[in-house]
């Protein structure tokens, strides 16, 4: 694109994705481990007031799981974003790849950018799909049509059981991923 006029630098606000990351990893992990705790317990004695406390738990570490999968995606695309823009024009750059799959732009950008080649296999980039899946489970959510209680159950058990884990590693994710970039 031509540029508009005359140009007096670059602005952008700094939102602070690191450190609501950062802080997103340890409020889960707390919860998580409080969680687990509980419901080890549970098992042991199954009393109600634990039951109480577990569904509470279960809720807040979803909370917890919310804000830490998508500041971890968010994270990652401005990471991608900064990577790019110090290569490419930043308008080029919106034109071309802004519409393209997060992981597909993990692919292409570092090979346009420094001719890294990074492969659909790699680690980091099919953690980077499970996040990408946790991340679109909760912004995009799928209704579950219960034409049977048992089976309906069993995948939604599925999907929580994915989302946690997915949560559990992000920190990791996010850390391999970045890496990529190095």
């Amino acid at each position: 694109m031509k540029p508009r006029g005359l140009s007096f630098g670059n602005g952008e606000i700094n939102y602070g994705l690191s450190m609501i990351f950062s802080n997103s990893v340890i409020e889960f992990r707390k919860t998580d481990d409080e969680t687990k705790r509980i419901e080890t317990e549970y098992k042991k004695n199954q009393k109600i007031n634990l039951a109480q406390s577990l569904i509470q738990l279960s809720e807040k570490r979803n909370e917890k799981g919310v804000m830490l999968i998508i500041s971890a995606v968010a994270l990652l695309e401005q990471k991608l974003y900064n990577y790019a823009i110090s290569y490419l024009n930043p308008d080029s750059y919106e034109e071309h790849f802004e519409r393209l799959r997060l992981h597909t732009k993990w692919l292409l950008v570092p090979r346009l950018c420094q001719n890294k080649i990074i492969t659909e296999t790699d680690p980091a980039i099919t953690h980077l799909k499970e996040l990408i899946t946790a991340r679109n489970a909760v912004i995009h959510p799928k209704r579950q049509v219960m034409y049977d209680v048992v089976t309906t159950n069993r995948r939604l058990d599925k999907e929580v059981r994915r989302f946690i884990a997915a949560c559990r590693g992000a920190d990791k994710t996010v850390t391999d991923v970045i890496n990529l970039l190095k």
